[in-house]
């Protein structure tokens, strides 16, 4: 028997967390009521996944702890993509969705492990042709913020 569809539990996450958003300013708009309905209708959900987020649209939860439950880091950038979309998507970008954004981000922060992102940004530098780099320290310095700076983008 083929197991029924469903996401990993650190997407579903990205998800609830998406809707715990969308209660942030204490208004939920037709328009992002409708991103989430089109964004949502190719996701392979489970039955008790769907229901879990039918449940979270009329019982708000709190975007903190819900962000709390990504676990994968692509999948918290992802939320983020999703996440910009939606506070704009009402032409209102308020001050309760600023703030609940920006502690979304210290949070993030804090949970990146910054030993993997030296590691990755060493990688990458491995990766490039020799002399790429430039010649002096400074474009070296100038590539590696550079690569720091898009890694947190």
């Amino acid at each position: 028997m083929i197991p029924p569809p469903s996401v990993s539990q650190s997407r579903f996450y990205v998800w609830r967390t998406i809707v715990a958003l969308v209660h942030a300013d204490g208004v939920v708009t037709d328009e992002e009521i409708r991103y989430i309905a089109e964004a949502m209708e190719h996701v392979p959900f489970s039955d008790k996944q769907r229901a879990l987020l039918k449940e979270d649209m009329s019982k708000p939860q709190k975007p903190m702890t819900m962000f709390a439950m990504i676990s994968d880091k692509f999948d918290q950038s992802e939320f983020f993509k999703l996440a910009a979309q939606l506070v704009h998507i009402d032409g209102d970008y308020g001050s309760a969705e600023q703030d609940i954004m920006l502690r979304l981000k210290e949070a993030h922060i804090k949970q990146t492990n910054v030993d993997d992102l030296v590691h990755k940004v060493r990688f990458d530098f491995e990766d490039e042709p020799s002399g790429q780099n430039g010649a002096d320290g400074l474009n070296q310095k100038k590539s590696f913020f550079e690569k720091v700076k898009h890694f947190f983008s």
